[in-house]
């Protein structure tokens, strides 16, 4: 998406994510919109269409008063650090090989034990609804 210089001191730009998720319903694709904001537009400067990457976020949240006074509420997911895991519109040889989903082992610092299964989700589930 373009980038965006709202004012002097602040800057943003928007990209769209498609993730591919494949269920025992067939195959689904999500797009989710993520945001740079100032110096962290620079990280997506050489990122193309297709490309494969790994991003850490964070999520924040603001709400407001429309001219009707209703509240709205937005959410965010804010780059904090971007990496081009491939170039182009090829998977890694490491995910094609064996078309496995958990890519721990592609993603520096990660550990596979960091993924959360769907039978242990209610054990880290702190959201409050």
């Amino acid at each position: 998406m373009p980038f965006e210089q709202k004012t002097d001191r602040f800057s943003k730009q928007e990209f769209i994510l498609t993730v591919t998720n494949p269920s025992s319903k067939g195959v689904y694709t999500d797009y989710i919109r993520f945001q740079c904001i100032n110096e962290k537009t620079q990280l997506i400067e050489d990122m193309q269409a297709g490309d494969f990457v790994v991003i850490k976020f964070s999520i924040t949240g603001r709400k407001f008063k429309n001219k009707k006074d209703e509240e709205i509420f937005y959410t965010n997911l804010d780059v904090e650090d971007l990496e081009i895991v491939n170039k182009g519109n090829e998977a890694p040889k490491e995910i094609k090989a064996g078309q496995n989903t958990d890519y721990s082992d592609l993603i520096p610092g990660l550990d596979q034990d960091d993924s959360i299964d769907d039978a242990d989700q209610k054990e880290y589930d702190d959201l409050p609804f």
